[in-house]
C-alpha cells in the first residue's frame, strides 16, 4: 500500500514526464505500472482536499421546497409551457429534481411531494402473526444447508 503522499508524488511526476515508464523509473515505484495507469485514471480526490459544502439552505433558497412552491414550479413548467431550463436556471433548482417531483406527483399525487427528504415511504406497520414452528424448522434447515455450501466452498478455495 502506498501513501497519500507517494500518490501525490507519483502523480506530479508523470505531469511532468508524461510518461509511465519514465515515472516509475524516477522514483522506483509503483511496482506495477497498471497501479501507476490506475492511480492516473482514478486521480482521486484525497481526503483533505474534499469540500465540506453541500449547498446553501437560506431563506431565500431553502435546499428543500414546501410542498406549495413544488407545486407552483411545477404549474409554471407543465401547465402554464415555461421552460424547463429557464425555470430551474430563475428558482436555483436542478432540471433532474423538478423533473423528479414531476414524476412522483403523477404516480402518487402531492402527497408524495410532502416526503421529509431520505424518508422513505414506509406504509403503516401491520400487526402480523407469528411464525409458526413448521416455518422456523424450515428457516433452521435452510440456514444449516447454507452454512454447509459456505463451508465446502471455503475448504476449495483454500
Amino acid at each position: 500500500m502506498y501513501s497519500d503522499e507517494q500518490y501525490r508524488k507519483a502523480l506530479e511526476v508523470h505531469e511532468e514526464t508524461k510518461s509511465v515508464t519514465k515515472t516509475i523509473t524516477v522514483l522506483g515505484y509503483p511496482a506495477r505500472r497498471q497501479t501507476l495507469y490506475n492511480w492516473i485514471n482514478r486521480k482521486r480526490i484525497l481526503p483533505e482536499e474534499r469540500t465540506t459544502f453541500r449547498g446553501y439552505n437560506t431563506e431565500e433558497h431553502p435546499r428543500y421546497l414546501t410542498l406549495e412552491q413544488k407545486l407552483q414550479i411545477l404549474h409554471r413548467c407543465f401547465e402554464l409551457g415555461e421552460v424547463v431550463q429557464s425555470v430551474s436556471n430563475e428558482v436555483g433548482y436542478s432540471t433532474a429534481s423538478i423533473y423528479a417531483w414531476r414524476r412522483k406527483y403523477i404516480q402518487k399525487g402531492a402527497a408524495a411531494l410532502m416526503n421529509p427528504p431520505n424518508e422513505r415511504g414506509r406504509g403503516k406497520l401491520i400487526e402480523g402473526k407469528a411464525a409458526s414452528s413448521q416455518e422456523i424448522g424450515e428457516l433452521k434447515a435452510k440456514i444449516q444447508d447454507m452454512r454447509m455450501e459456505i463451508d465446502i466452498l471455503k475448504e476449495t478455495f483454500e
